[in-house]
Parts: structure tokens; sequence; C-alpha cells
């Protein structure tokens, strides 16, 4: 998941890779294996998870660059609810677990690649990344937390600037249940 389309539809050198969820790493080990990125930026809040994303870049020329709060739209705190068969719901509370923030707020440099797969925040993150999104880079963002994401996630790259004229708009679905839906923008040559 995430690296074939990126693989067969891109022509592009990606040297920057910036992972929005990043978990354990291990979309930063694919990056670096299939894509010979030579930056990671990864932007996780569980922090009890930074020693094996640490451990992701092992034997690239830079340590991966950790963000330690979740992606939003502004600084507020979060909180992650079990919605159903272990999909979970974010929002906004005054008692969540989570610092939240804009990824602008901490990544001031020219991006290749995003991954988002946030839980449903996908669009508050999209709205944390203006900043970054100038640049254009080429995007993989998961659309399946939420029925509307289908439509709300290129609506809102549309409006921003990824236009069908300079960028190929890809879907793809990875597994038999319902979630592993994948939306790619990638930059036409």
């Amino acid at each position: 998941m995430w690296f074939d389309i990126i693989e067969t539809g891109s022509t592009r050198d990606y040297k920057i890779f910036l992972d929005v969820g990043a978990f354990d790493g291990d979309t930063i080990r694919q990056a670096f294996s299939r894509l010979l990125i030579q930056r990671a930026i990864a932007v996780e809040a569980n922090a009890a998870l930074f020693p094996q994303i640490r451990s992701s870049g092992i034997g690239i020329s830079e340590e991966v660059l950790i963000v330690p709060y979740a992606a939003w739209s502004h600084r507020c705190r979060l909180k992650a609810t079990e919605v159903r068969g272990g999909m979970v719901s974010v929002i906004e509370a005054d008692d969540g677990e989570l610092e939240a923030a804009p990824i602008d707020e901490s990544v001031n440099e020219s991006v290749d690649l995003i991954k988002i797969d946030i839980e449903g925040a996908e669009i508050n993150a999209l709205v944390g990344l203006r900043s970054v999104l100038q640049g254009f880079p080429d995007l993989a963002i998961a659309a399946y937390h939420k029925p509307q994401d289908l439509a709300t996630i290129p609506d809102y790259l549309f409006g921003h600037g990824y236009r069908v004229e300079n960028f190929d708009l890809h879907v793809a679905h990875y597994s038999d249940c319902l979630d592993d839906t994948i939306i790619y923008f990638l930059r036409k040559q």
C-alpha cells in the first residue's frame, strides 16, 4: 500500500518525504527502500513510538525529524474515540489526550511527497499544511475514515491549486473491507 501507484504513476525523484501519521515508521522504511528518499519528517503524537520512528531511518544520512504532535488546522487538544470496528474518530476536546498544531508551524522546507493517514482528520491536517502545499508536493491521502472524504479531500485540493491540468488523480483500494482507500495527486511532467 501507498507506493505502488507512486512507483508506476510518477516520474519525479523524491528527496524529502513528510509522513503525517507516521505511527511506528513503517511507511518511512518503505519510502527509504522503494523511493530512495534522502530525508523524512514524521508527524506523530504518540511519543512511545518515537524510538521506532527514529530507527526507521537507520543507514540514511539524515536522522528522521519528528514533529511531536497531532496534525490539525490550529493549536488545540484532541480526543480519539473508537466509532466502529476499530475505526477511530478524532475530535477537539479541552480534556483531549493529544496536543495538536498545524504542520506549517514546524515544517518550513520544500517537501516532495506527503502521506496522510490520521483517522479522519485529513482535511484538518491539509488546512494546517497550507504553506507546505504551496510547493505542490505529490500527495497520498487516506480517504476511508469518513464516507465524504472521497469527495471533500479532492474538492479541498482543487480549491488550493491541485488542478487536473497539472496533477494526475488516482484512487486505489487495498483491501476487501471498507478501509484502505487512498487518493493520490501526482504531478504531471
